[in-house]
């Protein structure tokens, strides 16, 4: 029983929570370091986002 949690589905994750942190950080912060971690958080978790939405379409390409 329990959710079936397979390896593609770890970088979609990932980016989607990497990329809500960004935007929080960037929203409640006006220094700007903070600012410079939140875009890079953002970045990042685009990435993660694009390379998991990726390895999910390769996962479910028909054979």
């Amino acid at each position: 029983m329990g959710i079936d949690v397979q390896p593609w589905w770890y970088p979609l994750a990932l980016g989607i929570v990497f990329l809500a942190i960004g935007i929080y950080i960037f929203e409640r912060t006006n220094v700007k370091t903070n600012r410079i971690l939140a875009v890079v958080m953002g970045l990042a978790g685009a990435l993660f986002t694009v390379l998991g939405l990726f390895v999910a379409h390769s996962h479910f390409r028909p054979k």
